[in-house]
This record gives C-alpha cells, sequence and structure tokens, in this order.
C-alpha cells in the first residue's frame, strides 16, 4: 500500500482530489465518491460555509473539516451550524488536521467539536 508523508508523519495514502472552486467541488461529488472533504472557508465566489450548505441540500453527508486563518467564533459556529465535522484553525497543527482525518474516514458520523 502506498504511504502518504505529511508534516513529517507517514500515513497510509488516501487519494487526494484538488478543487479551486464550490461549484468545481459540486462537480467533482457528482462525479464521484469521497470520504471526506477538507475545505477552507475562504474561496472565490462562495465560501466553504456555504459549500457545506450546498452539500447538505442535495443530500451528501460525507464529513467536511473546515479550516481558516480568519477565526471568529461566529465563523466557527457558522461552520457547525451548516454541518462541519471539524474546524481547525490556521496555521495547521500537524497532529491535529491527520487526527481530524482519521477520525473524518474512519467515524464519519461523530463530528469533532
Amino acid at each position: 500500500m502506498p504511504f502518504l508523508n505529511l508534516f513529517g508523519i507517514t500515513r497510509p495514502m488516501l487519494l487526494v482530489e484538488t478543487a479551486g472552486s464550490v461549484d468545481e467541488t459540486m462537480q467533482l461529488l457528482a462525479e464521484r465518491n469521497f470520504l471526506t472533504i477538507v475545505s477552507d472557508v475562504r474561496m472565490p465566489q462562495e465560501d466553504g460555509i456555504r459549500l457545506i450548505r450546498r452539500m447538505r441540500e442535495r443530500g451528501y453527508r460525507i464529513p467536511v473539516i473546515i479550516m481558516t486563518a480568519d477565526v471568529t467564533v461566529t465563523i466557527e459556529d457558522q461552520s457547525f451550524a451548516a454541518g462541519a465535522y471539524a474546524f481547525l484553525r490556521k496555521p495547521l497543527i500537524a497532529k491535529q488536521f491527520l487526527d481530524a482525518l482519521d477520525y473524518a474516514v474512519h467515524y464519519p458520523r461523530t463530528a469533532l467539536y
């Protein structure tokens, strides 16, 4: 099995797709299955919170990990209200990011607060 070295920590490799916008993410979701989504709050046109809302409106229950450098209680509350699985502050701490990713993949129905 291939391994991914991220932040100097080795994990079994997950395939990664990138998208530059909410619309592009929604298109990828329509084309394939994903175990989790990692999104920044700030994105072109729409934000990561809107991405979660659009996903939930279309019935996608995939865990979404939100990250941002623009940390406010309001953004964090809005993220969880929209259905975020986890909320991470930038700069990312490797262990927190990898733990959130591991939990999202293995325990997708248990949100991390």
